[in-house]
């Protein structure tokens, strides 16, 4: 919570300090509502032009909400609902640091199995291939395993969001001082 003290001297008269304090607070809001609305905004450029494979699909930056929230009397306000993000883009913790919820090296589960020795004709196809087996086994790779590298999102837009802040504080800090 930000708390606002005023000095009062000479003949200001209470309505006057009333009435500057709701303008700044109404001010404040503002602010801030822009301030996390660029920031989702950032983020979600961000992680559009940091991926390695352009999929056609884009439900990690669809997931993420910058908002304002009313909770009774207080103001929060957030980017990135984790039962959203869980529920949208469950890769989202692995996107940003690089590791599983449980600690665990992330590596891509994808194309596990091995090559038949033996060619077959697919169907319809002319030309001779191995068939590949997919098999789940983790030994069986069929492009070795690269450590995957996160894109940090989360802590690029939370470092802008505090510069955003201080940016904030310091317009309000130069109206009461």
């Amino acid at each position: 919570m930000i708390e606002i003290k005023v000095a009062v001297g000479g003949d200001t008269k209470f309505e006057t300090i009333y009435k500057k304090v709701i303008e700044i607070q109404k001010e404040l809001d503002a602010d801030f509502t822009n301030a996390i609305a660029e920031t989702g905004g950032l983020i979600k450029h961000y992680i559009s032009t940091s991926k390695k494979r352009r999929t056609g699909k884009s439900t990690l930056e669809d997931a993420i909400e910058a908002k304002k929230i009313l909770k009774g009397d207080e103001i929060v306000y957030g980017i990135g609902e984790i039962n959203k993000l869980n529920q949208v883009a469950p890769y989202w913790f692995v996107l940003n640091y690089g590791i599983k919820w449980t600690g665990e090296e992330f590596i891509p589960p994808a194309n596990l199995g091995y090559f038949v020795e033996e060619p077959h004709k697919p169907q319809g196809g002319t030309d001779e291939r191995s068939e590949w087996i997919h098999t789940g086994n983790r030994k069986d790779f069929l492009l070795k395993p690269q450590k995957f590298t996160p894109i940090n999102y989360i802590e690029y837009g939370v470092r802008y969001l505090i510069n955003k802040i201080e940016e904030i504080l310091t317009k309000l800090n130069s109206k009461i001082s």
